[in-house]
């Protein structure tokens, strides 16, 4: 996360926004997990776990809306593997 959600201050890998005080551990800790699950996501496809693949990228997709995990679900939900 480069910008505090709340007033957009720069960030600079603090947990704590330098301008506003918002504590923001709960959500870099939320990123992290939803990049875990992504990654868990990967390797369940590559697997040969569609199934489980797809509901680990919607856990993710509920913590924090990513490209690659939105890629991944439409990938899935095509039918494409």
């Amino acid at each position: 996360m480069e910008r505090c959600p709340v007033c957009r201050a720069r960030l600079k890998g603090a947990s704590l926004c330098p301008r506003c005080g918002s504590d923001l551990s709960r959500v870099l800790q939320a990123a992290r997990r939803a990049r875990q699950l992504e990654h868990e996501a990967v390797l369940q496809l590559a697997g040969g776990a569609p199934e489980q693949a797809r509901e680990t990228l919607r856990r993710a997709l509920a913590l924090k809306t990513t490209p690659l995990a939105r890629s991944l679900l439409g990938f899935l939900n095509r039918g494409q593997f």
